[in-house]
């Protein structure tokens, strides 16, 4: 009789402490704190977004320190890029530029006067209206895999959600469990860390977005392809006009005159013309091209150290701006005086002579055979492209500039796209004086257009250098 009762109060107990502790679990905490989701997409490119993140950024999450989480996206990065379109969409938006910010239902753009304006309200409409920011684009990718210095502050309860072989600061703590909602109010679990304090700020935290897996593969690949509808930003035309400049630059234009005029002089025919002439123009191309490309992976290379790509964004700034005057001064000057010494943008001397003599150690000796001299032609179409950089590249350096700041980080191949269609305009005008001197038409005939012209040609590289420095200002 005992052990019978015994057993039954010992049983009602123990279902009693497990319905006790289910309950107590399923009972929500009345001193938890709901937090608004805010979201920031910004570029290290951007002036406006690197002003925001010095003057705004700390003091608007120590104001709402525990009422927001904070999440940072990198729109020069694939990933962060996508998030930024695919989150744009869900508000009906267009991911126009930056900085952006996405907080409950508002989407504010622009530092200081939409975002420096009208966050804290939004963040205060959100938490009285009960309004959740749209995450449902940011978890199906993996976005920004650095923590940067800025971000560096303390998280409490909701803590950030590192990707998974996502590279972090070693004084990330050991992982909590809490739970998160989605656009659709369903609640999913998430693992999250938590981050000593380094300055003093508490109670936002940093989120990483994990990966979707198969789930979230042909919506970043719609995504991917949607976005690229981004590069029309860059003007197509601007490029065309600045190859089609260089190459009629007086830099460029000289020399293909002078090597065409020693063809002539040395009585080369119009087939070993067309190899020659064919293989020196490829060259010139070919070499500008690889310039380009090995200058783009090296900016690549440190687009990580703001620093660097402030340092390197001013300062062809700057450039633009001295060649935009000192072509405007050439212009002023020809038009007065009609000579071309008086030219401030030209090769110099030293330079010409260095040309003429790779062109006549290479290209003198005719009794070659023809694929010798087509490979003499290439080579001294290299040696001759990087003495000549120096002044061409006065042209060339801003519109890589222009095309880095438009594309970014995450598309190289892209941008290099833009560098190809560059360099093709660039010897336009080579090829174009290569094809009438197989015609027939004489060197001096185009000498006297390129003195005739000169004027007009530096009004165009003035006009130029004034449109790539608008669009390189743009947005800083």
């Amino acid at each position: 009789m005992f052990p019978k009762l015994a057993s039954v109060l010992f049983s009602g107990f123990i279902m009693f402490f497990f319905a006790s502790g289910v309950f107590a679990q399923a009972r929500p905490d009345s001193t938890a704190v709901k937090k608004v989701d805010v979201l920031f997409f910004t570029s290290p490119y951007c002036g406006h977004c690197q002003k925001m993140k010095r003057e705004f950024l700390q003091r608007f999450i120590r104001r709402h320190k525990d009422e927001i989480t904070v999440h940072d996206f990198d729109t020069t990065t694939a990933d962060g890029s996508i998030a930024y379109a695919e989150t744009a969409k869900l508000y009906g938006q267009k991911d126009d530029g930056v900085p952006a910010v996405f907080i409950g239902d508002s989407f504010l753009i622009g530092y200081p006067d939409d975002i420096g304006s009208k966050a804290d309200e939004a963040v205060n409409k959100a938490l009285e209206n009960g309004e959740v920011t749209r995450m449902g684009a940011v978890r199906k990718i993996s976005s920004y895999k650095n923590l940067p210095d800025f971000m560096k502050f303390v998280p409490q309860n909701n803590a950030p959600q590192i990707a998974e072989g996502a590279v972090v600061p070693a004084s990330i703590q050991a992982p909590q469990e809490n739970t998160v909602k989605d656009d659709n109010g369903s609640v999913e679990k998430n693992e999250s860390e938590q981050k000593p304090s380094d300055d003093g700020v508490h109670g936002a935290s940093f989120t990483l977005s994990g990966n979707a897996g198969d789930s979230g593969t042909a919506g970043a690949s719609q995504s991917r392809d949607y976005y690229r509808s981004k590069f029309s930003e860059i003007t197509l035309w601007a490029i065309i006009s600045a190859g089609l400049a260089d190459g009629i630059n007086p830099c460029a234009f000289a020399v293909i005159i002078f090597f065409v005029s020693f063809l002539a002089v040395y009585k080369y025919n119009r087939r070993e013309i067309i190899a020659v002439g064919g293989a020196y123009c490829f060259a010139v191309f070919l070499t500008y091209l690889l310039l380009g490309l090995g200058l783009f992976r090296f900016l690549y290379a440190f687009q990580g150290f703001q620093a660097v790509m402030l340092a390197f964004k001013y300062l062809t700034i700057a450039l633009c701006a001295v060649f935009f005057l000192l072509t405007l001064y050439d212009f002023i000057i020809y038009q007065k005086t009609k000579n071309a010494d008086r030219v401030l943008l030209q090769l110099s001397r030293k330079n010409k002579e260095r040309i003429h003599k790779v062109t006549r150690f290479f290209m003198r000796d005719k009794e070659k055979s023809l694929f010798r001299l087509t490979c003499a032609a290439f080579v001294s179409g290299i040696i001759i492209s990087l003495v000549e950089a120096v002044c061409t590249g006065q042209v060339y350096l801003p519109t890589i500039a222009l095309i880095l700041k438009d594309t970014g980080s995450g598309y190289f191949w892209r941008a290099a796209e833009y560098l190809l269609i560059y360099n093709l305009m660039f010897i336009v005008p080579l090829v174009a004086v290569l094809a009438l001197t197989i015609a027939g038409y004489e060197a001096k005939g185009f000498n006297a257009f390129l003195k005739k012209y000169l004027g007009l040609t530096k009004a165009l590289l003035c006009l130029v250098f004034l449109v790539l420095l608008i669009l390189l200002l743009k947005g800083i």
